[in-house]
């Protein structure tokens, strides 16, 4: 700019409104970022009216899937917020029938659920390759099973509370066997 040339005056009006955009568009910006999870307990996406959505807890707990009649019904996932998951079916807001149940810890669970537990036929499969095939009763072994080890030995019998109990029979990988 050359000295001969003036600097044109703003206008107090036009002052008014840049100050009032340098204020308010942070805070428009500000509510623009908050996400919709950010919302507490609710449906995201979707509700039991339309057959299917995303429902997300306060806690960060999530639900995806089937509902009906104000209840998660059919195939869904269920991602807790300890890093656990759940895909399969539900039924009045439990885990209900056939499922995988992934651990966070690397352990997971195949089988049958009844009222959120793990109930019937199943195989859990530990992060460190032993795993268990057999019946479950109230999120415990129960019943007939047989538990592979790593080192190659493995159990088959009965079991009560997670325990082998009553008849069962071991077998070490050097083909040894024990029966009781």
């Amino acid at each position: 700019m050359r000295p001969s040339q003036t600097i044109p005056e703003i206008s107090p009006m036009r002052d008014r409104l840049l100050l009032i955009a340098a204020i308010a568009t942070p805070l428009i910006l500000a509510f623009m970022a908050v996400p919709a999870e950010a919302a507490e307990n609710g449906w995201l996406r979707g509700s039991c009216e339309s057959g299917s959505g995303i429902y997300r807890w306060s806690d960060g707990n999530r639900y995806e899937g089937g509902c009906r009649n104000n209840s998660f019904e059919g195939r869904g996932t269920l991602y807790l917020n300890n890093g656990d998951r759940y895909e399969g079916s539900f039924s009045r807001d439990a885990k209900n029938g056939s499922g995988t149940y992934h651990i966070a810890n690397g352990y997971r669970f195949e089988g049958q659920f009844r009222n959120g537990k793990r109930n019937g036929r199943g195989t859990l499969y530990r992060s460190n390759g032993e795993r268990y095939i057999g019946n479950y009763q109230e999120d415990r072994k129960a019943g007939q099973g047989s538990y592979y080890f790593l080192n190659g030995d493995r159990y088959e019998g009965n079991w009560t509370a997670d325990l082998f109990a009553g008849q069962g029979s071991y077998y070490y990988n050097n083909s040894d066997e024990y029966a009781g």
